[in-house]
């Protein structure tokens, strides 16, 4: 008995009436911006030029749009931090840590300078005093000069790399994706997100190059570390009265030889100060701006023989 029911519903499965057609899986490829943006060969879906067009368009936007919020959130995080707090008076926050210290105050260090004069012997001269005070505010000048093209060349640099890692990234899975199915069964828009990604990379290294963003960010961190030293230097040298002899470059100084002070409330010993600072001063006005276009150039040479191939090759 059993087995006639089996039988009885096998029999009726099999006469059930089948539908005419299978539903189409992809009804979305029949619509009007579709058919614009990709083509269905070989049940194969790949996008049209339209949309080649539209996903490099959209990888290159993206790339921008991350390196300007990493540029955009780098100096909005020195702000918060106050990496340049000694040369910017700047409002502190009602959220900010109280364990950050407070600006050096300039204004005490002028004060200081003007009571080099107090004393009654060899006093300095005015316009020495003036002088020294002019040179406490080229060193502000330059400190915070450093400061802000130094972070300038950091947010940019620190995007630069950011966006070329993710570009590699990128790259890399659509060559491993490529490589394992081989180039004419791999989707085109895999290709094209590798290719894209590729020129990304490339472009965001040769651009960071070309302008020497590494060796600039490192020259105006190097100037902004010297005039912090020099102006703290300069604080509490004319706090003491007295500061350190220069050093000379005569191989005839013994090594033994003890280091002689110099009196900063006294004519002499603040003129030979204030020329040391001034050597010190050609070190941080110096504009040396550095631009690499080696790459540019050696691109050239090699392009240069099919451009001119041609042409029958000139005599020596």
């Amino acid at each position: 008995m059993p087995f006639l029911i089996i039988e009885n519903l096998w029999v009726a499965l099999m006469a059930w009436p089948m539908p005419l057609h299978t539903p189409d899986p992809t009804p979305w490829t029949k619509t009007r911006w579709a058919k614009k943006l990709i083509y269905v060969k070989d049940d194969h879906i790949n996008p049209s030029f339209l949309g080649h067009a539209l996903l490099a368009i959209a990888i290159a936007g993206l790339a921008t749009l991350s390196y300007n919020i990493i540029v955009r959130d780098i100096r909005q995080k020195a702000v918060d931090w106050r990496i340049c707090a000694q040369i910017q008076n700047q409002t502190i926050k009602p959220n900010a840590p109280p364990d950050i210290p407070s600006p050096l105050d300039l204004n005490k260090v002028q004060d200081n300078i003007k009571q080099l004069r107090e004393n009654p012997t060899n006093s300095p001269t005015l316009f020495q005093i003036t002088r020294l005070s002019t040179q406490l505010r080229q060193l502000e000048f330059a400190q915070k000069t450093a400061c802000t093209l130094g972070i300038y060349f950091f947010s940019h640099r620190s995007a630069t790399y950011a966006v070329a890692t993710a570009a590699g990234i990128a790259t890399l899975a659509s060559l491993a994706f490529v490589s394992k199915k081989g180039w004419d069964r791999s989707n085109n828009a895999i290709i094209n997100i590798g290719m894209t990604s590729g020129l990304v990379l490339f472009s965001a290294l040769t651009f960071s190059q070309l302008y020497g963003q590494g060796s600039n960010y490192e020259s105006q961190r190097i100037k902004y570390a010297l005039a912090v030293d020099l102006i703290n230097k300069l604080a509490s040298e004319t706090a003491n009265l007295s500061a350190e002899a220069p050093t000379t470059n005569s191989t005839t100084v013994s090594t033994n030889q003890p280091k002689t002070d110099l009196k900063l409330n006294t004519s002499e010993g603040l003129k030979e100060f204030i020329n040391a600072l001034d050597q010190d001063l050609k070190i941080l006005h110096k504009l040396d701006f550095g631009m690499d276009a080696t790459f540019a150039q050696n691109a050239a040479l090699r392009i240069a023989p099919f451009l001119n191939s041609d042409q029958p090759p000139k005599s020596p």
